[in-house]
């Protein structure tokens, strides 16, 4: 039997496969137009430890728990405290935020409050803008405005990214952007001889190994570091 793909990376294809990550192929605002970069509101997340990290990982193998690929910082950052926004000449506003996490394999980010109003677009791209995901819109709410679900985005392979949000003046100040952990991907994610694991290492489509997490298959998770509960987003 061929070694298998990390579990992490399964849920993660599940993920891009249902409807939180419907996107609309439209390029960025600040592809096409000058804004200043250097201007925009600046979030740098802390250095990891990264004996802890290993110390921890190593703990979770012996007792057979799933292998993590990232540290999730705990952050409240939203339209209204971070970032920066920028008045078109149109009069349309566009919202810039760069998140740096020093010596970062990936970035991805989950949102516990998330709702696009309509004609309004999400982007998220790394530094050098080689990778990008969304553009993300009102497709991609779930409830009311006044009771939105959360959300996640997928990852960018770099340690900066920058989130740019454009929002038509005829819907000022109606979209919800709220992220509520930055993941710190410190692992390659990949196929991966995990020590002296088996073939089938919680592989969540394996049998009888992967019958305790089938609940999660459809959904993208996140990693309580110090509890290690696997909790779902959505």
């Amino acid at each position: 039997m061929k070694k298998i793909i990390l579990c992490i990376l399964i849920i993660l294809c599940y993920f891009n496969s249902v409807y939180a990550q419907i996107s609309i192929a439209r390029e960025p605002y600040s592809y096409r137009n000058k804004i200043n970069n250097s201007d925009i509101d600046v979030k740098i997340l802390p250095n990891l430890n990264y004996s802890l990290l290993d110390a921890e990982d190593q703990k979770d193998y012996k007792n057979g728990v799933p292998p993590r690929f990232g540290f999730p910082h705990d952050v409240d950052l939203n339209l209204e405290n971070s970032g920066t926004w920028f008045k078109l000449p149109n009069g349309d506003k566009l919202w810039l935020l760069r998140i740096e996490c020093p010596n970062a394999i990936s970035i991805n980010l989950l949102y516990n409050k998330f709702w696009l109003p309509e004609d309004a677009g999400l982007h998220i791209y790394s530094e050098d803008k080689r990778s990008i995901i969304g553009m993300f819109s009102n497709r991609n709410n779930k409830g009311s405005r006044e009771s939105n679900r959360g959300f996640a985005t997928g990852l960018i392979f770099s340690s900066v990214i920058i989130l740019e949000y454009y929002e038509p003046r005829k819907v000022e100040g109606e979209g919800i952007i709220s992220i509520a952990k930055v993941v710190h991907g410190y692992r390659e994610i990949g196929v991966e001889n995990f020590g002296d694991s088996g073939d089938c290492q919680v592989n969540i489509n394996c049998s009888p190994e992967g019958n305790n997490w089938q609940n999660e298959t459809p959904m993208i998770i996140f990693f309580n570091t110090n509890e290690h509960d696997y909790k779902a987003l959505m």
